[in-house]
């Protein structure tokens, strides 16, 4: 009687960690919860994850053209895929905040690659949505954009809330950072923006190209942000870009402005069109014009979230 009851609650316990995952995360994951629950550790800890957040450029104005029921159908065939893609690269969903999403990745089960999986899932998502865009503009229905935001290092990762209700989750500075990313991609007109913190952990696992040194609201340290243009290192056409775009970046910082322009010139005809290299080449050439102030320093200051 007592082995049988001790079964029936081993069992229970099973059957309770996998409700709670399993519209989470990937089955697999599920399955090795199950087998190693000692591995998820309840409550919080002070772990390293990669988070992302994804957002609907623009979607109050989409919401304002649709009635609710078919507001509500394109926000759950937008919602569907993109929440797949996350999972299928392994990583967990925290939550939906209307159109957005928040993921995590590196928890509830640790795994050592969790920078480079969760930008692999962006650079996916973004291919998916241009697909359904074609799809959904045949049918008349609105095409859509998106803000990804992504950023790594540690937070507090757990079942955590009050008494009456508790989710898992993180919380902590990186959380909040990897929202203000996904913010940004409005004003730098990117679709996915990564921190230098998951940038140096994928070892040129993606193609990345820095967008600027910024410093966003309720932050004292400057952050370089980097936006992802490619799957795999950068091919050689890439990499001649980057080496002159990066030479001219160190130029421009340096307020050697002349010499940034010239160094911004030289490399134009290898991505004509590259928007970061046009804003670059437009601010030198105003400040040969009129230098800024001694207090310059390079650093774009975010007054917004």
């Amino acid at each position: 009687g007592v082995t049988v009851q001790r079964y029936l609650a081993a069992e229970q316990a099973r059957a309770h960690l996998k409700k709670a995952f399993q519209s989470y995360v990937a089955p697999a994951v599920v399955e090795e919860i199950i087998r190693h629950p000692e591995r998820l550790q309840l409550g919080g800890e002070r772990r390293e994850l990669t988070l992302l957040f994804c957002d609907i450029r623009g979607f109050t104005s989409v919401a304002e053209t649709l009635e609710p029921v078919e507001l509500a159908s394109l926000l759950h065939d937008f919602l569907t895929p993109m929440s797949e893609l996350i999972v299928a690269h392994g990583g967990t969903l925290d939550k939906y905040m209307g159109d957005a999403i928040m993921a995590l990745f590196g928890a509830p089960l640790p795994q050592e690659d969790h920078a480079l999986r969760a930008c692999r899932a962006a650079w996916a998502m973004t291919r998916e949505l241009t697909q359904l865009n074609r799809g959904w503009q045949a049918q008349g229905r609105p095409a859509l954009r998106i803000g990804i935001g992504i950023n790594t290092g540690p937070v507090a990762v757990g079942n955590l809330g009050s008494d009456r209700l508790f989710d898992y989750t993180a919380v902590g500075d990186h959380v909040n950072l990897a929202s203000r990313l996904e913010g940004l991609n409005k004003y730098y007109d990117t679709a996915i923006l990564v921190s230098e913190f998951t940038a140096v952990r994928i070892q040129g696992a993606m193609t990345l190209q820095e967008v600027d040194l910024v410093r966003v609201k309720g932050k004292a340290r400057p952050l370089r942000i980097y936006e992802v243009v490619g799957e795999g290192p950068p091919d050689p056409g890439w990499a001649r870009f980057l080496q002159g775009y990066e030479a001219g970046l160190r130029l421009y910082r340096a307020g050697r402005f002349a010499e940034a322009r010239d160094a911004f010139l030289e490399v134009r005809p290898l991505k004509p069109d590259n928007r970061h290299l046009r804003r670059f080449l437009e601010l030198a050439a105003a400040y040969l014009v009129q230098p800024p102030g001694p207090d310059w320093d390079g650093v774009a200051v975010m007054q917004e979230k």
